[in-house]
């Protein structure tokens, strides 16, 4: 019996009409993609998808299961929507879904100075992983999203900020030393993950020595000040003046600071909700002014 995610899987692969696009639109493998394919396809008991060299062409019999999703889909949204409150009945909740370090950086300031100009809305918040919140997102679990790095899939999206790839330690160190120094890895998005990693292979022949793995920024930057190693981050908590914490910009070799974006991101159709549509202009409006933006460091 097929589940709601293996029809968002056919969903997926239908809109991407490409092996490739769909597997990185769903963070997996090409073969683990084409094993699950084939997985629902003996479950039906028929073919759904033929592959050519313009990518991948669903047959009758796909097509008709992709019609059949759809509506499943929409049910199963309809029900979650309905069990979150979000009902003619209750139409004045707000559901968020947020990546750790947006929601410890901006969204604070952000939902005091919303909930001070809309006290009737009720806000419920998921702080996740980037990746998380976009999957919230892509299911309709929460309206609006805060997540780290572009996105693959065709979100509306407000730019937030930009982060720049940081090296923080707690005295001052040589970029060639790095090989041999202990390293602390924060657990971010995939996006900001590959990132560093392009950095390091651009830099150096062997992998970096890292002795801890943390899931919390805050807890990396503490076990810096520490002395216990050092660091490499996209997060503007690596910018503030703490003490302790010497900060290096690091840049490719074409001499530009390495970067990535944050967004705001949300589907179309719940932006059709009056209070999340003004939820949307007002943080679109508080971004553009730059009025939760915190200084970068030279």
């Amino acid at each position: 019996m097929l589940k709601i995610s293996d029809y968002e899987f056919l969903l997926e692969l239908y809109h991407s009409k490409s092996i490739t696009q769909a597997a990185h639109a769903l963070y997996i493998s090409q073969p683990a993609l084409t094993k699950r394919l084939r997985q629902i396809e003996q479950e039906l008991g028929t073919i759904l998808v033929n592959r050519n060299v313009k990518g991948v062409q669903f047959t009758m019999e796909g097509n008709y299961v992709i019609e059949y999703a759809k509506k499943e889909i929409a049910d199963y949204r309809e029900l979650k929507m309905a069990l979150n409150g979000i009902t003619k009945k209750n139409s004045a909740a707000l559901n968020l879904a947020s990546a750790n370090t947006i929601a410890t950086e901006v969204l604070p300031d952000l939902l005091r100075r919303y909930q001070e100009k809309f006290p009737d809305i009720h806000i419920n918040l998921r702080a996740l992983g980037s990746d998380d919140a976009v999957q919230c997102i892509y299911n309709s679990i929460a309206d609006v999203g805060f997540v780290c790095s572009d996105q693959p899939r065709s979100f509306e999206s407000v730019f937030i900020r930009r982060e720049y790839m940081t090296l923080i330690s707690d005295h001052p160190v040589s970029i060639c030393d790095l090989p041999f120094l202990p390293r602390i890895d924060f657990i971010s998005n995939q996006n900001s993950d590959l990132l560093i990693s392009n950095w390091w292979n651009n830099h150096f022949d062997i992998p970096p020595y890292v002795s801890m793995n943390v899931s919390s920024v805050q807890t990396c930057i503490r076990l810096v000040q520490r002395g216990l190693g050092y660091s490499i981050l996209m997060d503007r908590a690596a910018y503030e003046d703490l003490p302790g914490i010497h900060r290096q910009m690091l840049y490719s070799s074409s001499g530009e600071p390495i970067s990535r974006n944050d967004y705001m991101i949300f589907l179309p159709e719940a932006a059709k909700k009056p209070h999340v549509s003004e939820f949307i202009s007002f943080c679109r409006d508080c971004f553009l002014r730059g009025i939760l933006e915190k200084p970068c460091f030279a």
